[in-house]
């Protein structure tokens, strides 16, 4: 069968930090409900970002067949597109859920692309995993933004905040989006010192979106300038009352996702 599809391209972005970190917004308000989605995750052999191995997406039609799977309202897995809020955004929030779920950040034991900037207090992520609770890929649902005169594809912004990394280092965020990609470019994306500082010394690598019907969206990195699946950490460094970003590394990420709208037929 041949698929159609939409092509965007996205980036991470500071606005996750913050909004991966709120309370949900609750559905229907004003006779309004977000739209409820199922996440799949495709294996990762080594480096990239891969699922918690949790249930697994038995489909073998579907190229995603034996990814992880994470389904809105299961387990309290929180999977949706916010649209009754405005954003259109598309917020993964596994903080709920029980037994507790992850999304696993695999940094690659090869080294990283950028060093961590160690001697003022980040810390080297290098072999390492993280487990994270929340993504944003923002105004994925903005069916505007697939039309004319962009013809078919945009640029926006998405993004993880990392886990307490240590005593002294208290997260973090990690993104694929360069630093041309802030207002107004795209809507509701801004830049910054943490995202400035996590493009150097190489911008992040654009992520790429496929709408493949009414129903089904897949997502995947580009390759960057250097032909790297390329992503930047700002840390945030505490000391006594002060707080200060500095540069994480950059580090291989590729991943694989396919979201789908439950209950909806193409």
């Amino acid at each position: 069968m041949t698929r159609k599809v939409t092509l965007l391209t996205l980036a991470f972005t500071t606005q996750v930090a913050v909004a991966i970190c709120a309370a949900q917004p609750a559905s229907g308000r004003h006779g309004c409900s977000d739209i409820p989605l199922r996440l799949i995750v495709a294996p990762q052999t080594s480096g990239g970002i891969s699922g918690d191995e949790g249930p697994i997406y038995n489909n073998p039609n579907d190229p995603f067949n034996g990814g992880t799977m994470y389904e809105d309202g299961v387990g309290g897995v929180y999977v949706e597109f916010q649209v009754c809020n405005g954003s259109n955004d598309f917020v993964l929030n596994l903080r709920n859920s029980s037994p507790v779920r992850y999304l696993n950040l695999n940094f690659p034991f090869a080294g990283p692309l950028a060093a961590a900037d160690t001697a003022n207090g980040a810390i080297d992520l290098t072999g390492k995993t993280i487990q994270q609770q929340g993504q944003q890929i923002n105004e994925m649902a903005n069916a505007a933004l697939y039309t004319p005169p962009v013809n078919g594809h945009f640029v926006t912004c998405s993004g993880f905040m990392l886990n307490p990394l240590s005593k002294t280092v208290t997260g973090g965020n990690a993104w694929f989006k360069p630093p041309t990609i802030y207002d107004p470019v795209v809507p509701d994306c801004t830049g910054g010192t943490a995202p400035d500082l996590a493009n150097l010394p190489t911008p992040t690598s654009d992520v790429q979106v496929k709408q493949i019907n009414a129903c089904t969206w897949t997502v995947s990195p580009i390759l960057d300038s250097t032909g790297t699946y390329r992503i930047g950490v700002a840390e945030t460094v505490k000391s006594s009352k002060t707080s200060t970003s500095v540069e994480g590394g950059q580090y291989q990420m590729p991943f694989s996702y396919e979201i789908q709208k439950q209950n909806c037929t193409p």
